[in-house]
């Protein structure tokens, strides 16, 4: 399923809250690729502005630490006043280095004096700079999940195509299992890699797959006798305890959040004593061969369409010699059930009460192998060459199979046991490991549910999995796809096995069946939110209103189009940055007014910084030369009587220069200025 081209329109923008972080950590704000990026923007300035605020409180501090009543020279004042006026510390950087080169060799240790306030500029403008950047990790949700909302919102009317008859429903009730499953395959295929789920592709689901845990020396899930190598020979597959929210992104708060556990052991079985072998009449016209042999495989009677059969499934001689390559056949039955209300009911050796049981029937009819198999699905250890010799005309292609295999029996068969296992997130209280049987009727499942102790909305998680986990067993990971269902598949060039399997390539089969099925629950949870596929356009669907709290709490992964941010993050950012920017604003009110309350003794230091301020050092400048008469010797902006006018600084040469006033000037015409060097 690609979330990102077909669902994106289905993401939620505006706030929401991720309940796996909690309410104040989770809560998160999802906006399209375009307002987020003037969101980050804006961020970015703002937390740029507070820095400087902050710069500016920075030399506040030094400023007057720095002030001293004791005489100081030159240097020392000139440094004051670049506290006073720097607005940044690139132009703190710059005056100190004027400084420090300028009295090089008229002030004691010139370059100690100002090369530390440097360095601590240049490390503050690193801090500063990389505080914007990360700004924008820091409003980065946990998670990094966004939330479906669709109007379309609901499953397929049908959950399973056994109850009804009508053939347009079931045909599309088969369509739409096919491509779930082949969809599920090729995500499985892909992601459910160490190496491969890291790719784009993989980045839908919260998770990019669910865990497998594997045995490869488990017990037979069947009586010992039917399992082929013998009573610990059998492979089991098991998620361990899944999250309805964490693994499947059903975003609940923790108390109604389900886990639920899926197990699934396959073993080899015998063939010996479950096979009988006779002649049949003759099917086909000029058939080259005496006799029309068919091989029936007993493990069950099985329904043929018309009534129950003594076998499970039948193999003819004509397939055999045909030019096919592999052919997967398969039943199941879930336990519980009786022979009526399914299509195979296994026999004796093969029935579990708690757990589905499927059979896989392996013909490799006519595939030939490169190197020899002893993997006891895939066995081959008979020579082509006598094989063929076998079939009458067939010498012309003696010579090209030389040292290639047959296989060594026309069928073989795996089965498979699934069980699931729900529990109650809240409580801890777990059913006993079970296959679909309690999903399939109504006082079963309220059975289940009330042994559960479930809330109202856990009861709707419930409800929401059992659909989902109705139709997930191994059986149906291969439905409809046959020898497609197989990677030994994808090493066949025509009829021949180019790759040498391994001895456990049985193992490595059902493991992908098994992925198939978890990529299909991820799936299916998704498209729950989004509405499912629509295949014809007279398709039915359902709302499932008994789950609308649902409908609206799915969670994935945040697709090109769209970027969630954390809420907590932004305000923590615009609180930080509010409080110092009003703190800038502020602190040389505070400090005077504390000063003059508590201590008198340093109003020396608040008048140091007033008069340091560039707009202070003009009055005294012009006052110095009788320019105008002022007001506001200590406030931030120092003003002249109505009307005042002077002339401007002249700069006569690069030699220190002279104020004098020009003879005979008055403010009254303007208190011109003359300039002289001295």
């Amino acid at each position: 399923m690609d979330v990102d081209s077909a669902n994106s329109e289905f993401i939620h923008t505006g706030v929401w809250t991720d309940w796996s972080y909690g309410r104040i950590h989770g809560a998160t704000l999802t906006l399209s690729a375009q307002n987020a990026g003037f969101l980050t923007a804006f961020l970015a300035l703002f937390v740029t502005i507070s820095a400087g605020h902050l710069w500016r409180i920075i030399t506040f501090t030094i400023h007057q630490l720095h002030t001293s009543q004791k005489p100081k020279d030159a240097l020392h004042h000139q440094q004051q006043v670049a506290f006073r006026n720097t607005t940044s510390p690139t132009s703190l950087i710059w005056d100190f280095t004027l400084l420090a080169w300028a009295w090089r060799t008229n002030a004691r240790r010139s370059f100690m004096r100002n090369v530390p306030f440097i360095l601590l500029a240049i490390v503050w403008l690193a801090l500063a700079g990389s505080a914007a950047i990360l700004s924008a990790r820091i409003t980065e949700p946990p998670g990094n999940d966004c939330l479906i909302m669709s109007p379309n919102c609901g499953v397929w009317s049908e959950v399973s195509g056994s109850n009804t008859s009508d053939p347009n429903v079931l045909d599309m009730f088969g369509a739409v299992q096919l491509l779930a499953t082949n969809t599920a395959t090729q995500y499985a295929r892909t992601c459910y890699n160490n190496d491969t789920q890291n790719l784009p592709q993989c980045n839908v689901y919260t998770k990019p797959r669910l865990p497998v845990y594997t045995t490869a020396n488990a017990s037979c899930p069947f009586n010992t006798s039917i399992c082929l190598e013998g009573a610990t020979a059998a492979f089991t597959m098991d998620t361990g305890l899944l999250d309805t929210r964490e693994h499947l992104g059903i975003n609940t708060p923790d108390d109604d959040r389900m886990l639920f556990r899926k197990v699934v052991t396959c073993a080899p079985l015998v063939r010996v004593p479950y096979i009988t072998v006779h002649n049949d009449s003759n099917p086909l016209p000029d058939y080259p061969f005496e006799n029309y042999t068919l091989a029936a495989y007993h493990y069950g009677d099985s329904s043929d369409g018309e009534g129950f059969v003594n076998y499970t499934y039948k193999y003819d001689i004509v397939t055999s010699r045909a030019l096919f390559a592999y052919m997967i056949h398969a039943s199941w039955a879930f336990a519980g059930a009786s022979k009526i209300e399914q299509s195979w009911k296994p026999r004796a050796e093969l029935n579990r009460t708690d757990a589905d049981v499927s059979i896989f029937f392996l013909n490799a009819n006519n595939v030939m192998y490169e190197y020899p198999t002893d993997d006891p699905m895939f066995s081959a250890h008979r020579s082509a060459l006598d094989e063929l010799s076998a079939i009458p005309g067939a010498n012309a292609t003696i010579a090209a199979i030389d040292n290639w295999y047959s296989p060594d029996t026309p069928t073989t068969m795996l089965g498979c046991v699934d069980q699931f296992q729900l529990c109650n997130a809240r409580t801890g209280t777990c059913s006993n490991p079970h296959g679909v049987q309690p999903f399939m009727d109504v006082a079963s499942l309220t059975s289940l549910v009330n042994s559960l102790g479930l809330s109202l909305l856990q009861s709707d998680v419930f409800a929401m999995l059992v659909n989902y986990l109705t139709l997930n067993n191994m059986y149906h990971s291969i439905y409809g796809r046959s020898s497609y269902a197989l990677r030994a598949q994808e090493t066949l060039a025509d009829l021949n096995q180019m790759a040498p399997l391994p001895a456990n390539q049985w193992h490595i089969e059902v493991q992908a069946w098994f992925e198939t099925n978890l990529a299909k629950l991820q799936e299916r949870s998704v498209e729950f939110a989004t509405g499912p596929r629509q295949l014809r356009e007279k398709r039915q669907r359902v709302m499932l209103t008994d789950l609308s709290p649902l409908c609206g709490a799915q969670k994935v992964r945040c697709p090109a189009g769209n970027i969630s941010f954390s809420v907590l993050g932004m305000a923590g950012i615009v609180a930080v940055g509010g409080v110092v920017i009003m703190a800038n604003l502020v602190v040389d009110m505070v400090i005077g007014w504390v000063s003059r309350r508590w201590f008198p003794g340093n109003l020396y230091r608040r008048l140091n910084w007033a008069l340091d301020e560039k707009l202070q050092l003009q009055r005294m400048a012009f006052e110095g030369v009788g320019a105008g008469h002022w007001d506001g010797r200590t406030a931030a902006v120092p003003v002249t009587d109505r009307g005042e006018m002077f002339g401007s600084w002249a700069d006569f040469g690069e030699r220190h220069v002279l104020l004098e006033k020009v003879e005979g000037s008055t403010p009254e015409n303007g208190g011109l200025l003359a300039v002289g060097q001295a």
